[in-house]
């Protein structure tokens, strides 16, 4: 994998991606064409109605479908988190994708940069991650840039 993208799903009304919620996923996906200059994406996304919805925005703007969803990228009270599951499903869905466009929640948005940039010159913080942000990780030159809406 050549680079990771992880990102918070945008803001919701209840299980639902609203307004503001998609304009930010716009954003996130016009930042991620701009900074990243990659063109082909593998997308996936927690199985959550408004990580769905915020993976689609980005595939429309990216022009990439949703590959797949899991519920091993969603965590809440009903969803325990579990980052060495969201590791390996995470590798499962993969497979040779050079570029991974992941939508998350938020405690996998904090926690996973903070792992998959171990051994970087540079280590991620565990930091929150706002709903509509996210985080560019390149494995080749072991860097990693925040993107906002």
């Amino acid at each position: 994998m050549k680079n990771l993208i992880i990102i918070r799903h945008g803001t919701h009304n209840g299980s639902s991606l609203n307004g503001w919620g998609e304009v930010q996923m716009e954003i996130i996906a016009r930042e991620i064409k701009m900074v990243s200059k990659e063109e082909n994406f593998t997308l996936l996304a927690s199985s959550a109605e408004r990580a769905v919805q915020s993976a689609e925005v980005i595939g429309k703007i990216l022009n990439v479908e949703l590959d797949s969803t899991s519920e091993k990228f969603w965590s809440d009270e009903t969803h325990r988190q579990n980052n060495n599951e969201f590791q390996q499903a995470l590798n499962e869905k993969i497979g040779k994708a050079e570029n991974v466009i992941i939508v998350t929640h938020l405690e996998y948005a904090k926690e996973m940069p903070y792992i998959f940039t171990e051994n970087f010159p540079v280590r991620a913080n565990k930091q929150e991650l706002w709903t509509g942000s996210g985080i560019i990780i390149n494995f080749e030159m072991q860097k990693f840039d925040y993107i906002y809406s």
